[in-house]
């Protein structure tokens, strides 16, 4: 059976469109648009121009799964549009004029839905997971196989760069006011401590860029682990415009030029406050846990 599922993030706007035969699961195709829509929430509204190119962008990808005759369709969302204040009335419009029904997914439930799909290429029992998103920054806790702690860090990659940069790069005086955001978006969260025995995790495209770009950067370091040294210097080097890292930072993945460094200096500043000094990387990330809970 086709399954597609179309993922509405804070950055992008993912098809994935998956056959599952026998238990067995294999990606048929991935499109991504950089569609950017917390870049048109202001006053944690999103405006009509911001509206207008979500349906746009659903009504292209809704038309592919048309296409190719899928046999279940799911739309998903998570924080670009839960934590607008016009929530009810975009999802209205997408209903009206796509003719297809958005799943919201809460917090605590896009906390399961990641650590659900991570426990299918890593085995851990104790652990933290960390997701940087575009809209906000999910930190959750396992302690013996079940979530002790979860909560969001409201600032992303995008709203981050949106909310803290002037111009395409990073100013060590910005890095500073978004390092200093997270901090007191943290202290507010009561986050019980870490153990240090507990390994850590990392979701989403921001933490994958980092671990792509270490790996090409340093020689002989395995693109599915960042250490926090190794992040610490790519920012540096990044906002310093050093053309090393600028260039591999295009080659990897040149969507991404002006909201990786802030979405690196929040995994940085996360993984300080924290005590993390590596952190292992998935490719796999809610998409793939939201696949698996409507499997079963």
């Amino acid at each position: 059976m086709k399954y597609s599922v179309i993922d509405i993030g804070s950055n992008t706007i993912r098809l994935i469109i998956y056959n599952v035969e026998d238990g067995n699961v294999k990606k048929l195709l991935d499109k991504k648009n950089t569609a950017g829509l917390a870049s048109y929430i202001n006053d944690n509204t999103m405006n009509e121009k911001g509206i207008k190119k979500l349906i746009k962008v659903l009504k292209n990808l809704h038309s592919i799964n048309q296409i190719i005759d899928i046999d279940h369709e799911y739309i998903f969302a998570t924080a670009a549009i839960r934590n607008a204040s016009n929530c009810k009335e975009i999802l209205e419009r997408v209903d009206k004029e796509v003719d297809v029904n958005i799943d919201l997914i809460e917090g605590k439930r896009e906390a399961i839905l990641g650590v659900s799909a991570i426990r299918e290429e890593y085995k851990f029992k104790d652990g933290i997971i960390i997701d940087i998103g575009g809209g906000s920054s999910e930190i959750t806790i396992i302690d013996n196989d079940e979530i002790i702690y979860e909560d969001s860090v409201p600032i992303g990659s995008l709203s981050a760069y949106r909310d803290y940069v002037k111009n395409l790069f990073v100013t060590q005086n910005e890095k500073k006011n978004i390092k200093k955001a997270v901090r007191e978006q943290m202290e507010k969260m009561n986050i019980p401590k870490v153990k240090k025995s507990y390994s850590a995790y990392g979701i989403g495209g921001t933490i994958r860029l980092a671990g792509n770009m270490s790996s090409e950067i340093y020689d002989g370091k395995s693109s599915k682990l960042i250490v926090r040294k190794d992040l610490k210097d790519m920012i540096n080097q990044l906002i310093d415009t050093d053309m090393e890292y600028v260039n591999t930072l295009l080659q990897v993945n040149a969507s991404r030029i002006h909201t990786a460094i802030p979405g690196f200096i929040i995994l940085n500043t996360i993984m300080k406050t924290l005590s993390i000094d590596e952190i292992n990387i998935s490719d796999k990330g809610i998409r793939e846990g939201y696949l698996l809970s409507k499997i079963n």
